[in-house]
């Protein structure tokens, strides 16, 4: 059983450390007290289910706290941020995306127009993967991807089953990266601010736009 504790990483981790310590506490008050009986196997796991929801709660909190300024990324690597508008009346929508390297200079962006678009989702999905595909054919190997949807986020990053009308499209993107070091990541809209503005180009009338080395005006 040592051997196993040795193993999990929240060793490293004071209040992770903590829970479990509590746990053992009360498995060891309920010997003493209750006449409960605890073999290292039944510790063992409801101490790897600790952990889990720990885990999960950690998530959950750091889907909600989000730094309100733009971050760069990390040295030597690229930041894609992607977003998509859609027109429900007309079910048509709008894909843009903007990279940036870990000084904040800019790379590339393109804006998609989507004839026909199911839902909202559905066209994140895609400027997500538009993103991706831009990437790959520009030779982006590192890259931190981050997107204001945290449906689409909880789906990429296994924290929830893709709908059926997404299943394919986080399919395609999931394969897709399997060829770069990738990070996915969840911001707040108001952080995610080039990238909006280069979706709703939708309203402007403009069918589809590139730019490299130099943003749009």
């Amino acid at each position: 059983m040592a051997a196993k504790f040795h193993e999990l990483r929240y060793s490293e981790n004071l209040d992770r450390l903590a829970n479990i310590l509590w746990l053992l506490w009360k498995h060891r008050n309920g010997i003493v007290f209750g006449e409960q009986v605890f073999n290292d196997d039944t510790i063992w796991k409801a101490t790897y289910q600790l952990d889990e929801r720990y885990k999960i709660a950690c998530y959950r909190r750091q889907l909600v706290i989000s730094n309100e300024m733009w971050q760069k990324p990390n040295r030597g690597w690229l930041k894609l941020n992607t977003d998509a508008s859609w027109r429900k009346s007309i079910n048509q929508g709008a894909a843009g995306f903007v990279c940036r390297d870990d000084r904040g200079t800019f790379v590339g962006a393109r804006f998609i127009q989507i004839p026909k678009v199911a839902s909202p989702i559905v066209a994140e999905a895609l400027a997500l993967r538009y993103g991706v595909e831009f990437a790959l054919m520009h030779n982006w190997r590192r890259l931190e991807v981050e997107s204001d949807s945290k449906m689409l986020f909880q789906m990429l990053t296994g924290h929830c089953q893709p709908t059926m009308e997404v299943e394919v499209l986080v399919g395609d993107i999931l394969y897709l990266t399997t060829a770069l070091e990738v990070k996915f990541q969840f911001t707040k809209r108001s952080t995610n601010n080039v990238a909006p503005t280069v979706a709703n180009w939708i309203h402007g009338g403009v069918s589809e736009a590139t730019w490299l080395h130099s943003p749009p005006s």
